[in-house]
């Protein structure tokens, strides 16, 4: 069934999101859901010809209608089977079938980007913790990409970091609520008049 495989990749990338480390790439997963996807785009070129091919013989039954009164080039009425070829029916079934094709690959692709979003959050995590990644213990659960995903978002941290060395970058956003903080000082700047004295 379409989908199942997408939702596995899902529940692992459940199970990975509370963890501090990165779980093994699941590779057989990814490429099963590339394979459904490779799948279901041939299915549903197939459908797509086989709905213009309907459309077609719609226009020319429309054509032959108004010339031949709704007998067929031969002169004759129109048999069951071509009948039915061209019911409104058949086209609802191949348009239903289209629709229903193309959300099977769009879950898809968000599952998949869904896992790549959550594997790139971990790394960026990672990054600015400041892991190596030189470390084989470190990348050892990452795909190539990821590998040089992680060294290059490395290097860009480590340079935004080098700019501000005597900020803490990682600290909160948020300021402190209390009324009466400790302030750490980190460079003797003389003394400081400030709002409250």
């Amino acid at each position: 069934m379409y989908g199942d495989i997408s939702n596995k990749l899902i529940q692992e990338a459940r199970r990975a999101q509370g963890l501090d480390s990165l779980p093994a790439y699941a590779t057989e997963l990814v490429q099963n859901i590339t394979r459904e996807i490779n799948e279901i785009s041939r299915d549903s070129e197939a459908l797509s010809e086989e709905y213009q091919k309907l459309l077609q013989a719609r226009e020319d039954q429309e054509e032959r209608d108004r010339e031949f009164g709704g007998l067929n080039e031969n002169g004759e009425e129109l048999t069951n089977e071509e009948l039915q070829q061209l019911s409104p029916e058949k086209e609802r079934q191949l348009t239903c079938a289209l629709v229903v094709l193309g959300l099977c690959t769009l879950r898809n692709k968000r599952c998949l980007m869904a896992y790549q979003r959550l594997r790139a959050d971990l790394m960026d995590r990672m990054a600015w913790s400041e892991a190596d990644p030189q470390d084989p213990a470190t990348t050892q659960n990452m795909s190539p990409g990821e590998q040089d995903y992680f060294a290059r978002y490395s290097e860009l941290v480590i340079a935004h970091k080098g700019r501000f060395s005597e900020i803490d970058l990682t600290g909160p956003l948020e300021p402190p609520r209390d009324l009466f903080i400790d302030v750490r000082v980190l460079k003797d700047a003389g003394e400081i008049q400030t709002e409250y004295g």
